[in-house]
């Protein structure tokens, strides 16, 4: 009698190895993009971090923050009224940025801007920069009210309002791959800034610095 041996796998077999494989794959893929996203969560926090520093020295040497918009020049009311330093706007090189707030690093910008150049966020364009709103100063005899002005691209319109002669604070933002939300930051002084409408899905909230 003569003993038979099977060579190879059947279909079956072969079949079953592919989707073990394919499993693995994905996960392993899902993993890796999950470390991905975290890391670049990290730098946007970090960076996030360190700007608002810088703000705070800035403030403690000129007794007010540098205005900015998000927008390509802010409104007469804002950068006129502070000359503490030029406006910091969706147009604002991160060398220009460096000149005004030491400290910041030359990586500084969001891990997947289309542009490094310019870090911060235009409220009409859906990109992934960083945003800068605030800064105002109050000369005036009366009572001074300015805001982002909603749109679908940004998370939430900032409204400031500042009595005659005050120095308005600012927020900073980034958005959370991980969260899947904005998170925003507002400065230690001045007159602070408040949601006036926003997106709820954005998770629009203002934690103090």
């Amino acid at each position: 009698m003569h003993k038979h041996h099977r060579a190879g796998f059947t279909v079956v077999e072969l079949l079953i190895v592919i989707i073990v494989i394919v499993i693995i794959s994905t996960v392993t893929i899902v993993a890796y993009s999950r470390v991905q996203m975290q890391s670049r969560d990290a730098k946007r926090s970090s960076d996030v971090t360190s700007l608002i520093n810088a703000l705070e020295i800035f403030y403690d040497a000129a007794g007010n923050y540098p205005p900015g918009c998000p927008d390509t020049t802010c409104p007469n009311a804002l950068h006129t009224a502070n000359t503490s330093s030029a406006a910091l706007t969706t147009t604002t090189t991160l060398s220009s940025v460096r000149g005004i707030l030491s400290g910041l690093k030359d990586t500084f910008g969001d891990p997947q801007s289309p542009n490094l150049t310019y870090p911060f966020k235009n409220r009409t364009v859906n990109e992934m920069k960083y945003i800068y709103f605030g800064g105002t100063y109050n000369n005036t005899a009366s009572t001074l009210t300015l805001d982002s002005t909603t749109h679908a691209n940004f998370p939430c319109t900032l409204r400031s309002t500042l009595p005659a002669g005050s120095a308005g604070s600012y927020v900073v933002g980034y958005f959370s791959e991980k969260a899947n939300k904005w998170i925003l930051t507002g400065g230690r002084n001045g007159i602070q800034m408040t949601i006036a409408a926003g997106l709820a899905a954005n998770g629009c909230v203002i934690n103090r610095g």
